[in-house]
């Protein structure tokens, strides 16, 4: 990353952000997607990354609205939220890369870079769905066939259809 861009200005203390810094971390927050991308098309950051494009104003607006020491987490696409706190761009881009050089001697990567210094945890890939009693409503349960009707199958006709998941 080029020391010439601008470095995140999110840091308010509370005040009411100026639409000029608001900009200015967006933009920065969009460039260094652009060039991890170039950098992932080189074969310069190994694996995959999930870019924060078009998500800028997300992170440059809820960071700004954090004192220092609030502490965030992010999804698996925070970039932008790491930047926006205040983590630095070289150690940034050194993580991705899987560099000793960066925020966490390159073994975050891409989804678990973090600066507990700056209030920033890992990232994490959550998913998450409702307990089984409560994804379909009681009444709209679909019924089960009985045992050997002609539409119950076994597991072994489940499995030579090609699926491995049993109810």
């Amino acid at each position: 990353m080029s020391d010439s861009m601008p470095k995140p200005s999110a840091d308010t203390g509370g005040s009411r952000p100026d639409a000029v810094a608001l900009y200015r971390t967006m933009r920065l927050i969009r460039r260094f997607e652009e060039r991890c991308i170039a950098l992932v098309k080189a074969g310069e950051i190994v694996g995959g990354i999930h870019p924060y494009i078009g998500q800028e104003a997300v992170a440059a607006g809820v960071c700004a609205a954090l004192r220092p020491d609030d502490v965030i987490t992010s999804t698996h696409r925070g970039h932008g939220h790491v930047l926006a706190k205040g983590a630095d761009l070289n150690r940034m881009t050194a993580e991705l890369m899987g560099r000793t050089t960066g925020l966490n001697k390159g073994r975050g990567g891409s989804m678990h870079a973090a600066d507990v210094g700056l209030g920033i945890l890992a990232r994490t890939a959550s998913s998450a769905r409702a307990p089984r009693s409560r994804r379909v409503p009681r009444g709209r349960r679909r019924a089960r066939a009985p045992t050997g009707s002609p539409s119950a199958s076994s597991a072994t006709e489940r499995s030579a259809k090609g699926s491995s998941w049993s109810p």
